[in-house]
């Protein structure tokens, strides 16, 4: 170390820039206390009075609704007849049962 040429103190890089501020679109409060689960649950299990659809979110009760067939009973006609043609035949496969009377 030379006393007559002193070295130039060396000195810190210089800090990075901030980065940019992040920008939101502006939104009304509603939008900020809800986020998109809360939106789930508000439109399947809506806030209604006690015994509301029986328990049923709405989609539930669409999905499962009886709806009415316009030809009436036809269902249960329907499975008369093939029941008593089952019966039918199941009666030619089956052998008689023997008793002791005859």
């Amino acid at each position: 170390m030379d006393p007559v040429h002193p070295s130039p103190p060396t000195q810190a890089p210089p800090p990075p820039p901030p980065p940019p501020p992040v920008v939101r679109p502006r939104v009304n409060s509603e939008e900020e206390l809800y986020d998109c689960l809360d939106y789930y649950y508000l439109r399947d299990f809506p806030a209604s009075g006690a015994g509301h659809s029986k328990g049923r979110t709405r989609r539930e009760r669409e999905l499962r609704t009886n709806w009415p067939v316009p030809g009436g009973h036809e269902r249960k006609v329907t499975q008369k007849i093939l029941n008593g043609q089952r019966k039918r035949r199941q009666c030619k496969l089956l052998p008689r049962p023997r008793t002791r009377l005859t």
